[in-house]
């Protein structure tokens, strides 16, 4: 025979998942409880709802869960690689008379970081691949409330799923850990900046709005944060510190050429963007920091240009 106070733990967390979840789903983890024996949702044990609602138990879907991962481990392997392309979109946008006047135009349309705009296109896949994961849930669970619902069956959604599925894998993070082990396995662990995952999360916000984004993110979190480790978030220190590496350069052909009196320091009359080196790359740790540019005019280049265009010697 179970103890109560062997129970008391299991109905706490149990308390605290149900506040997060709508009627429906209630009304259908009531019955699921009273098909059990029990009293209410309150006491159920996961292993009751993983019996009656299969289908919410996300080792049934690896397929899927292995899509999500693909994406996120390419970026992880890309590392400094990913961080420094976006940087680089942000700055080619916004142009050298704005990095020469100091500009750190960080701010994209949506009040993130520009640089997110660039992540988020490589996160598609992921995303797609849950919302994949989330709407094939929705069908399979209908099938499995209906011999327990028929009313609530009928008008179960998206948002009802994840309802369900962040109610079995709050209560059961042991079991959420395990899958995630499982699909480690096969794509190996890796570390993925926080300012990517962020993105990450901001998009599912947007394609689950309200408090259905919240608990997948939730769910999401638990899963990706067990496969792999979860940097600092390096978006604006990773852009600032390849801005500084663009302006260093900006200021070495300022200075050679803008002795001359043109306007920003000769820029587009005797040097132009393709004397800048773009390429220098980003490498955060706990600090970040550039390379060093492989192309910059020598002294040497510098004179010979100036004999070229007429440019007095000084």
């Amino acid at each position: 025979m179970i103890k109560l106070t062997e129970l008391v733990p299991q109905r706490q967390l149990n308390e605290l998942s149900l506040r997060s979840v709508g009627n429906k789903v209630k009304t259908i983890l009531n019955k699921v409880a009273l098909k059990k024996g029990k009293k209410d949702a309150e006491d159920l044990q996961q292993s009751d709802v993983a019996a009656a609602i299969p289908s919410a138990s996300l080792n049934k879907y690896l397929g899927q869960l292995k899509a999500i991962i693909y994406p996120l481990y390419e970026l992880a392997i890309e590392g400094s690689q990913e961080q420094t392309e976006a940087c680089r979109a942000v700055a080619l946008k916004m142009g050298v008379l704005k990095l020469m006047k100091g500009s750190a135009d960080f701010g994209g349309q949506d009040g993130n970081f520009a640089s997110d705009k660039y992540h988020a296109q490589k996160l598609k896949g992921s995303v797609e691949a849950i919302k994949d994961l989330m709407y094939r849930m929705q069908q399979d669970m209908k099938k499995d409330v209906a011999k327990l619902d028929p009313a609530g069956a009928a008008s179960f959604s998206v948002e009802d799923a994840i309802e369900m599925l962040y109610f079995k894998y709050s209560t059961e993070k042991s079991a959420l850990v395990a899958i995630a082990r499982g699909v480690q396995k096969v794509v190996g662990g890796f570390m993925l900046d926080g300012r990517i995952f962020r993105v990450l999360q901001n998009q599912l916000r947007k394609a689950f709005p309200g408090e259905s984004g919240r608990l997948l993110n939730s769910v999401m979190a638990d899963f990706i944060g067990s496969i792999a480790g979860i940097t600092s978030d390096y978006g604006g220190k990773a852009c600032s510190a390849y801005f500084d590496g663009i302006r260093s350069q900006i200021n070495y052909l300022s200075k050679a050429f803008g002795d001359q009196g043109a306007p920003n320091g000769g820029y587009e009359k005797f040097w132009n963007d393709g004397d800048i080196d773009w390429n220098i790359r980003v490498r955060c740790l706990q600090s970040c920091e550039t390379s060093g540019a492989r192309q910059q005019l020598t002294v040497s280049d510098i004179e010979k240009r100036k004999r070229n265009l007429g440019i007095p010697s000084f």
